[in-house]
């Protein structure tokens, strides 16, 4: 039996039904704004252990990307067939692209530790806010430095660039979305 448009429009059409149905059926369990309120508010801050693990986890993720070495010394090596399938599968795409692609992974990063650590607030001479920059400047800065040490690898100025922009674009995005829940009574505290 073949496969035809005609099927493949049926289906597509029966699964964005039964998304919107998943969907409008937990807004409909949704008691009141403040549902959404708490919602939003986990979104951008999360000082639990939980919040903390998410952070961690991105953490290593990014150093466990940026740290694997070129397909072709793992070749010398003669090493794992996953880590070198990994490996060619980073190395793979355009220079270029791999530049670009550290915006929005540092992005990501800053936000889940900005959510953990709290957002910035008032003065930068205050000790979480410098420890939220430090951990978020720090990391981007080193991590990219720490390519020094790994075989076939160099830092690279272009993505010290984007490490650093995606990190003040997390920063400046979560102040602003924190900003908006405390004007609508999301947030208890001015951020």
């Amino acid at each position: 039996m073949r496969w035809n448009a005609s099927k493949t429009n049926i289906f597509y059409w029966w699964l964005v039904s039964k998304i919107r149905r998943l969907a409008y059926s937990k807004l409909s369990e949704m008691k009141s704004i403040d549902d959404i309120k708490l919602t939003s508010v986990k979104f951008a801050v999360s000082s639990s252990w939980l919040g903390f693990i998410q952070a961690l986890v991105v953490t290593l993720l990014i150093q466990l990307l940026t740290g694997i070495p070129k397909p072709s010394y793992l070749k010398e090596l003669d090493s794992n067939q996953v880590l070198l399938r990994v490996s060619e599968e980073i190395f793979d795409y355009p220079f270029w692209l791999q530049d670009l692609s550290h915006l929005p992974i540092f992005f990501v990063f800053a936000w889940f530790w900005l959510r953990y650590l709290g957002p910035l607030s008032g003065s930068f001479l205050k000790a979480r806010n410098t420890i939220i920059i430090a951990v978020c400047f720090g990391y981007a800065v080193i991590n990219e430095l720490s390519q020094f040490f790994i075989p076939q690898r160099f830092p690279s100025v272009g993505d010290l660039i984007m490490n650093v922009a995606g990190v003040a674009l997390a920063f400046y995005s979560h102040k602003k979305f924190c900003d908006y829940l405390s004007r609508n009574g999301a947030l208890k505290f001015k951020p």
